[in-house]
């Protein structure tokens, strides 16, 4: 069940993840680390706090015991359970981010974000988990840091924040790129894609016009690059034009700037 396990809640499919989780904390099955996984975003969704902590510290002592055994090894050997570990520390604070998040006043919170004010709290709420240092502090590699976005973007998404969700798949797509992982990079796209579409539905097309205007001008970007680093020269430059036409001035300004 594994890979039912993984599957699941990559797509948010809650109750499929429920049916391919071990009984009762058993490790038959699913590997302990996508159990462990498993166990604590299903919690998350439910928002229950306790659950999720008693997830994680299973998942921890399972990792823990691999990892004292790999750094025996090499470094090599141990780093994919240091990863692992992080994981489930991503998930722990993605239950604090969702709590955070629904306790927030505001049209933005049954909207998913229309408002300023909302928008605003949501950031400071985000803040404090220190995502962005957290994830500078890792390896720059794909195996390091690809899970670890796929990760926030389920968790982001799952928090009714898609349009920030997008921002980690794309993230995540910049990597894949980078190392040569093609089609590791167009699946990464297909998710930003769908997330700011979904961002579009909850917010509405005026409330964060410019903002989801630039996201998908970066992402377009993103494709380009994909697209001439494939040799599909003209296809790239056909994205570019393609998205300058249907884009306002103030996309094209903000995104200059941002470059």
């Amino acid at each position: 069940h594994e890979h039912g396990v993984a599957a699941a809640w990559r797509l948010g499919q809650w109750d499929a993840l429920e049916r391919h989780l071990p009984d009762g904390g058993a490790e038959g099955g699913a590997a302990p680390f996508e159990a462990a996984l498993g166990r604590t975003l299903l919690a998350v969704h439910r928002r229950e706090e306790q659950a999720v902590e008693a997830a994680a510290v299973g998942g921890r002592a399972a990792m823990c015991t691999r990892l004292a055994a790999a750094a025996m090894e090499s470094y090599d050997r141990a780093h994919p359970y240091l990863v692992r570990l992080h994981m489930l520390q991503e998930v722990v604070d993605g239950c604090t981010l969702a709590r955070g998040l629904d306790a927030l006043p505001g049209e933005g919170n049954s909207m998913g974000g229309s408002a300023p004010q909302y928008e605003q709290a949501a950031r400071r709420v985000e803040g404090q988990l220190h995502w962005g240092d957290r994830l500078a502090l890792t390896e720059d590699s794909l195996a390091a840091r690809f899970p670890v976005l796929e990760l926030r973007g389920s968790l982001l998404h799952e928090c009714g924040r898609p349009a920030r969700a997008a921002e980690a798949w794309l993230e995540a797509a910049k990597l894949a790129r980078k190392a040569s992982r093609k089609d590791v990079a167009r699946a990464a796209l297909l998710q930003v894609d769908a997330l700011r579409r979904t961002a579009i539905v909850q917010v509405g097309r005026q409330a964060a016009a410019i903002e989801l205007e630039v996201l998908a001008g970066r992402s377009t970007v993103e494709g380009a690059k994909l697209a001439w680093s494939s040799g599909r020269q003209v296809e790239a430059a056909s994205m570019l034009e393609g998205w300058l036409a249907r884009s306002s001035d103030a996309a094209h300004r903000s995104l200059a700037a941002a470059a």
